[in-house]
């Protein structure tokens, strides 16, 4: 036998033993009842239930910590999927500051920079972990973002459907290219009266995925998916430059090398929005790396705590078998005695005592 007996083992056996004593008294017709054979009892169980319930508990704890390292890890592929969008508007910052130089020929170059870039937007919100989509809220089954390009289609259609309504098919006025814009915010803030951002091209959920317990009671959520305002924002821009092209023929000078000032006043609004989205993702990926921050201290302290318990139960699973067997004996002992004082009072009458 080991060295290192199990504690538990240990008092199981003494149970056994106090059990079988137990039955022989009975069998001889005494009854145990003393209030000692009930303490001896209940301190094994009370010892028993002590160890069951540390690993228990321990068992919790660590079931705990491999949830935090679920979430810790979600959290950082989503910053890298943020990461991944932000690097795809930073040609947009450039050309939002160009806007009032460049000429057509320029924009050209960024607007099938833009239809490229919504390939790659699309493929960054679509990541996942674990066989887990984790931009879909909690429908992380399912792809969150599904042929992207479908947005600059309505978009363009938008655009040349409302322009037929004006004097020859021209957009003249600064008031008509608010109204576009208008329009397209519509699409994309799920108000438009035929096509919405949602129905177009996000599937996943409008319920968050499942949060991440910090501490009891308190549920940390991951707080960003693919339908997000700030997502929303940077797609619109992108999708605003790649939709320009059908916006030019529509302008007075539309042959021309030089972009006119309603043209330039779209692609201000463009730019503007994909600046938005860029301080945004800034902000979000900063919420993400202060979450990851607070699983780390969480961790931190719960390894603590799992120590602490590790270590008593290490007192009942590595206790000395000398030392058990000697505890053992001498509750048997007491035990024994116990049931020979109560086997002699049965023994007792009138008559035993007036002798």
């Amino acid at each position: 036998m080991s060295n290192n007996v199990s504690l538990v083992v240990q008092t199981r056996t003494i149970q056994r033993n106090i059990s079988t004593v137990q039955f022989d008294m009975i069998r001889r017709g005494n009854e145990v009842t003393t209030g000692k054979k009930q303490d001896l009892v209940s301190e094994l169980g009370g010892e028993i239930r002590n160890f069951i319930d540390l690993r228990s508990i321990r068992s919790s704890l660590l079931n705990r910590q491999e949830r935090l390292v679920t979430g810790d890890n979600r959290l950082a592929q989503m910053g890298v999927g943020l990461q991944q969008i932000s690097k795809i508007l930073e040609p947009f910052q450039n050309l939002r500051a160009q806007v009032p130089l460049v000429d057509r020929k320029n924009i050209d170059t960024y607007i099938d920079l833009a239809k490229n870039a919504l390939d790659g937007v699309q493929n960054s919100l679509n990541i996942q972990w674990g066989g887990r989509y984790l931009f879909s809220g909690d429908n992380v089954l399912e792809r969150p973002i599904d042929n992207i390009d479908t947005l600059t289609t309505t978009v363009k259609n938008a655009i040349t459907t409302y322009a037929a309504t004006l004097p020859n098919g021209k957009i003249t006025e600064q008031s008509e290219i608010d109204t576009i814009i208008t329009e397209i915010d519509s699409i994309f803030n799920d108000t438009h009266a035929t096509t919405t951002f949602s129905g177009l091209v996000y599937n996943g959920s409008t319920n968050h995925m499942a949060g991440i317990e910090i501490a009891e009671g308190e549920i940390m959520d991951y707080g960003v998916r693919a339908d997000s305002n700030q997502l929303r924002n940077a797609i619109k821009g992108i999708v605003m430059v790649a939709a320009s092209d059908t916006l030019r023929p529509l302008m007075d000078n539309s042959g021309g090398r030089e972009t006119t000032k309603l043209e330039k006043s779209f692609l201000n609004k463009a730019t503007a929005y994909t600046g938005q989205g860029t301080t945004e993702l800034i902000e979000i990926q900063a919420s993400l790396g202060f979450k990851q921050e607070r699983i780390k201290y969480t961790q931190e302290g719960l390894d603590k705590i799992i120590f602490e318990y590790e270590t008593r139960i290490g007192l009942y699973e590595n206790a000395d078998q000398y030392e058990a067997g000697v505890a053992y004996s001498e509750l048997q002992r007491q035990l024994e005695a116990s049931f020979y004082v109560t086997a002699k009072l049965s023994e007792q009458s009138l008559l035993n005592y007036v002798r």
